[in-house]
């Protein structure tokens, strides 16, 4: 028979279990130099660890897979274009190949049913969860070559909410982005403000109201737009002074839960920066990054494996010697 004290044990160990259950974020960034994954401590911006032994990767992104939340890459090789599958291992496997070395796929990114978005130097494509290539249609914007690493960018996000795809590059009509519905048709052009030579950098916020855009200037500048409207919002300068910031930015991440926003690119001090939500400078660190992945439910190789499986065991076996006494 229980005494009183020993009725609450199991009460604790479902206490046990829930923190268990909970995962660190994990972010994970491409170096721009090399296109080497890295996996970064979100809270410092310091390297953790190399992960994944691959190279020529442009973009990564979470998708959530039937098994949690699942890595990708897409890969600019002069031989091999393809988008590969990361496990938590570090392991990489080929997801879609996309033909040879001429398809220059540079950005992808996840809609909320899974479906896989890629932006080439010409076209937008979808492929669904299998891999399969369901739409394609020509974006209609240039590539951004960066002025101090000769490296290309045509950015791409997908709003969370209703599905429209938003690219950034730079067009004969001073656009610096584009944002076409679920079906490919094209919803507006977000023109430029100023001088400006496009963009690269793009992401929707996680509620899918508004979406940033970087655009390379003297002095990037960030502008936030409204995703109905398609009409500006606000805006910052990156920089905050003369001497720090990063410059030709080519990656955003957003925490959905914290509203932080992590960018990279080139810089005049920093490759990778944090900003909070309310568009405040947190840190800034040296090596370049050209885009970032951030999830809460992937396991990288270097963390302690998760209990949770023991405490649940240990808890219902308790439950049920209560339920006998």
């Amino acid at each position: 028979m229980f005494s009183q004290k020993q009725k609450w044990m199991p009460f604790l160990f479902c206490l046990l279990f829930a923190f268990a259950s909970l995962e660190a974020t994990v972010l994970f960034g491409v170096r721009k130099d090399s296109g080497t994954l890295e996996q970064i401590d979100p809270n410092t911006g310091n390297i953790i660890s190399s992960f994944g032994g691959i190279t020529n990767a442009t973009s990564i992104d979470f998708s959530q897979g039937s098994l949690g939340q699942e890595l990708y890459a897409v890969i600019n090789d002069s031989t091999n274009d393809r988008v590969v599958k990361i496990d938590e291992n570090g392991n990489s496997s080929t997801f879609i190949d996309l033909g040879g070395g001429n398809a220059e796929p540079w950005d992808i990114s996840f809609d909320s049913s899974g479906n896989l978005y890629i932006t080439t130097d010409t076209q937008v494509q979808k492929y669904d969860s299998n891999g399969n290539l369901t739409l394609s249609f020509n974006h209609g914007l240039t590539a951004i070559r960066g002025f101090v690493i000769n490296q290309k960018e045509i950015g791409i996000t997908v709003n969370p909410v209703n599905g429209d795809i938003a690219v950034a590059g730079h067009s004969s009509s001073n656009a610096s982005a584009r944002v076409f519905d679920s079906s490919g048709n094209l919803r507006g052009d977000i023109q430029d403000t100023g001088f400006i030579l496009g963009a690269a950098a793009i992401q929707y916020t996680p509620d899918g109201s508004q979406f940033y855009i970087a655009e390379f200037e003297g002095n990037d500048t960030m502008r936030i737009i409204d995703s109905n409207t398609l009409q500006q919002v606000s805006s910052f300068n990156i920089f905050t002074t003369s001497n720090t910031g990063v410059d030709e930015l080519a990656g955003m991440e957003f925490d959905p839960v914290t509203g932080d926003l992590y960018m990279g690119g080139t810089t005049n001090s920093f490759g990778l920066v944090k900003i909070n939500s309310s568009n405040q400078f947190v840190y800034g660190k040296a090596p370049f990054y050209r885009d970032f992945a951030l999830a809460s439910e992937f396991e990288a190789p270097n963390t302690v494996p998760e209990p949770s499986s023991f405490y649940l065991l240990f808890g219902g076996l308790l439950l049920f010697l209560r339920k006998r006494d």
